[in-house]
């Protein structure tokens, strides 16, 4: 059986340098297009394709690639490697065509962000994921502090999404309901979701500004996030997102397809990953710094 273990804020950003080497499926184990739209799965009562259950192995679809959110484009972080046992880490682009397509301003701001991340002089500077913030879709999928996948549950009506890190959910309705109020935003943001076919698609909108990795790519209050996970197999799960903000971004990005198994193992669990808000995981980082001296 799986244990649960309680990990300190102190040792978060020993957590944050997990990194997985996983290949990809080999030739031919891959569910084809057709596959995917013609394969009949398993349903719950109210007739939703039945992805309950925990989930694992979150890697790219194509690329037999080192992946970890410390940077969502796997770019910029030199100077912030993080290293253990001797060996710099390498992270993956999880991003497809490689490139965040900034306004002139925004990457700018970018580059404001990635300079100052080490040595911040603003609380601007340190990533809202070190201070416990939760961090909404895509990132606490791809950036679980686990590096695992969820735990889901269906309910008629509902699907729900229990992450390790920091008690992370998501409730996704499924009645075609409209979001919240434009004007209130939250750290999760506002999930509704509706079937096609074998996908389930979530609409997330009414997000509070934050960062997609500890490297500074940033968005803002508009950001709107579709994500897509399909069931391709009883226990292979494809996994890939649009993300816009007309504020931040010249035009829509897609991140990359990625997929994740199922897990059977008899008594397995999730572990408990915990954070919270007063915590002291920047005075650790950050000794001595401004923002040692801000009360959180």
């Amino acid at each position: 059986m799986r244990h649960h273990y309680v990990y300190s804020t102190s040792a978060l950003v020993a957590v944050v340098g997990i990194v997985w080497l996983a290949s990809v499926p080999a030739a031919g184990q891959v569910p084809t297009a057709a596959t995917k739209a013609t394969w009949d799965p398993p349903r719950t009562p109210d007739g939703q394709p039945d992805i309950q259950g925990y989930w694992a192995n979150l890697r790219p679809l194509e690329g037999n690639l080192p992946f970890f959110g410390y940077s969502i484009t796997g770019e910029g972080i030199e100077a912030h490697d993080l290293v253990a046992s001797g060996r710099v880490r390498r992270y993956a682009n999880m991003v497809v065509g490689g490139k965040l397509p900034y306004q002139p301003w925004a990457l700018a701001k970018r580059e404001e962000y990635l300079a100052n991340h080490n040595t911040p002089k603003k609380l601007e500077y340190v990533d809202t994921r070190l201070r416990c913030f939760l961090t909404g879709p895509p990132r606490l999928l791809l950036d679980s502090g686990s590096a695992e996948p969820p735990q889901i549950f269906q309910m008629p009506g509902y699907v729900l999404m229990l992450y390790e890190w920091n008690h992370g959910y998501q409730i996704i309705p499924l009645d075609g309901s409209p979001h919240v109020e434009a004007d209130i935003k939250l750290y999760q943001g506002d999930s509704r979701g509706r079937w096609e076919g074998n996908t389930l698609v979530i609409d997330v909108t009414n997000m509070k500004p934050g960062w997609f990795d500890n490297s500074g790519n940033f968005f803002g209050s508009s950001l709107h996030v579709v994500e897509r996970w399909t069931l391709v197999d009883r226990d292979t799960l494809h996994y890939e997102a649009t993300v816009e903000d007309p504020t931040v971004f010249t035009s829509p990005w897609r991140v990359a397809v990625f997929t994740m198994t199922r897990r059977k193992e008899p008594g397995y669990e999730q572990l408990e990953a915990p954070c919270h808000e007063g915590n002291h995981t920047i005075e650790h980082v950050f000794p001595g710094s401004w923002v040692s001296t801000v009360p959180r």
